[in-house]
């Protein structure tokens, strides 16, 4: 359980490819935490603005640090780039 919310799935997302990878490496003890997933992504740092964006408004809102279901109205246009910006480099890898 996360601050009191019912989670299974959880997915983090985050530009350092290091911390990502030993990430993934470590055997994560999910009973501990309720889970049934719990992945690790990376993604690289030109789509990863919203991550900013999210962090320095939930500061400046005092908002919740993780988000369950949506994202605020606030960050939408910018996942909305950032959504566009993996799309065209995924395209342009042949993946």
């Amino acid at each position: 359980m996360f601050a009191g919310v019912d989670l299974t799935t959880v997915e983090v997302e985050g530009d350092a490819l290091t911390v990502i990878r030993k990430l993934q490496k470590e055997e994560i003890e999910r009973s501990e935490m309720a889970l049934e997933s719990c992945v690790f992504k990376h993604v690289p740092r030109q789509a990863n603005s919203a991550a900013h964006v999210l962090a320095t408004e939930g500061l400046k809102r005092e908002e919740a640090p993780y988000l369950i279901g949506d994202v605020p109205l606030y960050a939408k246009r910018t996942v909305e780039d950032d959504e566009r910006w993996l799309a065209l480099s995924t395209k342009a890898d042949g993946r």
